[in-house]
Parts: C-alpha cells; sequence; structure tokens
C-alpha cells in the first residue's frame, strides 16, 4: 500500500472484498453479503496464534497478505523456502479463514530494480511462472500443503483445509511507488497474461485478481486507477488474464469510497467486461473519535479527531489512536 496521510489508515485494514454488482442486475435486490466478505491485512508484527482466534471470534472472513517474491526464493536455483506462508496459510484455514496472497517485488537474482516488473527477458518471465506455479501448486485446491500429511494436517490435525482460491498479480501497479520506472498499462497486462498462462496451466482452480489500483495516487508519473484500467483494457487478450478486477478506494468520507468504486465499475461496462467481478482489497475513509467504524450512512464525511487502527501481537491487544495530520 502506497504511504497515505495517516487519517486515512482503515480500521482493521479493512479487506473489503465487495462484489460491487454484475452487469445487467442493476436495480435488481442485492445478493446476501458472503461469508469472506470482510478481512483483515495485518502489517508490523507476526501474527500469534491468539491474533488468529481474535480474527475468527470477530467474523473475519479473508487473510490478504504480501508474498515477498525474494523472501521465498533468495536465489534462482533455489525455490522456494514456503515456511513462513505455511504458517499464514494454515492457521487462517485452522480458523475458517479465506488466504489472499498477493505475490510482488522481483528479488536482485532476477533484476536489480525491486518494482521493476519480471517481463524483459524470456528468463524473467520463466522465472515469474515458476514461483507462481509453486505457489498454487502447494496451496491451491489439491495442493500437497493440504495433501502431504507432514504439513497441514501435521500442523493442524483436526482442521478442515481452505484451499486458496485467488491470487492478486502485483499491488498498485498503477503508482511509480510499486511499479518502476513508471506505471504502464501495457506491460502491466504483459504481466497479467504470462501470470494467466502460468496459473492456469498449474492449478485452474485458482482465480487470479489484478493487483487492485490506488485511484489517485499523488506521485509524479502516477495515473489514476480509472484512466490506468481504460488504458489496460485495449491490451490485445487481456480480459482473458484475469477473473476479478480490483481497486483501493482511499477517500475523505463514504461517498468518496463509493463514487470510486463506480467509476471502476463504468469503465469496465464501458469495456465489454461488466460481468467480471470487482474487489476492494483495501479501502478508508476519515474516522470519527469515539464511534465504530465512524462510516456514516448519510455519505458525508468521516471526519474525526483520530483513526483507531488494529495492532497484532500488541501487549494490550487493544487499539491505539492515531492523530490526525
Amino acid at each position: 500500500m502506497t504511504r497515505r496521510p495517516r487519517w486515512l489508515l482503515p480500521l482493521l485494514a479493512l479487506l473489503g472484498t465487495l462484489l460491487v454488482g454484475c452487469g445487467g442486475n442493476d436495480g435488481a435486490a442485492p445478493a446476501p453479503t458472503p461469508s469472506k466478505f470482510y478481512g483483515v491485512i495485518p502489517q508490523g508484527a507476526p501474527l500469534t496464534p491468539q491474533d488468529f482466534q481474535t480474527m475468527r471470534q470477530g467474523g473475519v472472513g479473508t487473510l490478504r497478505f504480501l508474498v515477498q517474491w525474494g523472501a521465498v526464493q533468495s536465489q534462482a536455483n533455489a525455490c522456494c523456502n514456503w515456511s513462513q506462508i505455511d504458517v499464514k496459510v494454515g492457521a487462517a484455514a485452522a480458523n475458517g479463514i479465506q488466504a489472499l496472497p498477493y505475490v510482488y517485488g522481483t528479488p536482485g537474482w532476477v533484476n536489480e530494480t525491486p518494482g521493476s516488473a519480471p517481463i524483459k527477458t524470456k528468463a524473467e518471465r520463466r522465472a515469474w511462472k515458476k514461483l507462481l506455479t509453486a505457489l498454487v501448486q502447494r496451496y491451491g485446491r489439491g495442493g500437497t500443503y493440504w495433501t502431504n500429511p507432514t504439513l497441514y494436517r501435521a500442523q493442524h490435525p483436526d482442521a478442515t483445509p481452505v484451499p486458496v482460491t485467488a491470487v492478486q498479480i502485483w499491488n498498485e501497479e498503477n503508482s511509480p511507488v510499486f511499479w518502476k520506472p513508471r506505471p504502464n498499462p501495457a506491460q502491466y497486462g504483459r504481466l497479467l497474461k504470462i501470470s494467466h498462462e502460468a496459473i492456469r496451466a498449474a492449478n485452474p482452480s485458482v482465480k487470479i485478481l489484478d493487483g487492485g489500483m490506488f485511484f489517485s495516487p499523488a506521485k509524479r508519473n502516477a495515473i489514476h486507477a480509472d484512466r490506468f484500467l481504460r488504458r489496460l483494457y485495449k491490451v490485445k487478450g487481456v480480459k482473458k488474464a484475469f477473473d476479478i478486477a480490483a481497486v483501493h478506494p482511499y477517500a475523505g468520507s463514504i461517498g468518496g469510497v463509493k463514487a470510486q468504486i463506480e467509476l471502476m465499475r463504468e469503465v469496465m461496462r464501458k469495456a465489454g467486461d461488466g460481468n467480471t467481478k470487482l474487489w476492494v482489497p483495501e479501502f478508508a475513509c476519515r474516522f470519527v473519535r469515539g464511534r465504530s467504524p465512524g462510516v456514516r450512512d448519510d455519505g458525508g464525511p468521516c471526519r474525526g479527531r483520530g483513526v483507531s487502527e488494529w495492532n497484532p501481537s500488541s501487549a494490550s491487544g487493544s487499539s491505539t489512536t492515531i492523530p490526525p495530520i
């Protein structure tokens, strides 16, 4: 996530996997809220077993977390060390929580620029596809993490497997913070297509989610999410390369969050892709001190003196208040 003003930090870093309508259903009664609708994006201290139990008790359905390429594969001939990912996926599943990994980062043995996508050379593309293949063959439906008796079944003997059903490709690809040297929809379209090739061949049950665009990044050379998506759709064959679109709407009001989502949906409809799901892996608006969660039904600003942020593994287990700018 791009650095935001402190007052925009979301309560529990909510993962609103919003299935924001499907084309042709406007005016119809809304579908029931899915059980995996809300989730968290933990940051900071490693999660403890108590954290996972707290998430379960709080009704968290989805855990979104980073798979940093260099962290699981430090050398070209050493793929892959999944031990830390096993802990997250396993503990989440044992508590009935769906894992949603997003894969990002280019290790130095692939490219010296961390935010440079692995698409320039055949060796880079082959290495990226090998990583995704290993990921979905381990954690997708029928994957080795679930079927090997020394892994999930040994770690959580009485728990039901919860395979990974979707993988997010990169993060905020419309911002130069994450896409070096500058965002390029055509290049990202290429990354989506080679990712699709790898995941479909390795485990067709796993859906492909685009990286989730921060709607209006205030960085030089950044591209607003709606413009980026519009240009992405011009890449030949890209519609078949992802199953779910994503946006990260940050705004000063819940009405602003809704407006950003609706703009993305409009771009999708005009591109003939209105039936594709739209998820919101990150979002936030201003929160009101002393109210929970600070989102007003009238769509007005959620203004306040501070915002609560959940701190996993904190000594007190309570939230802290971050002062506004």
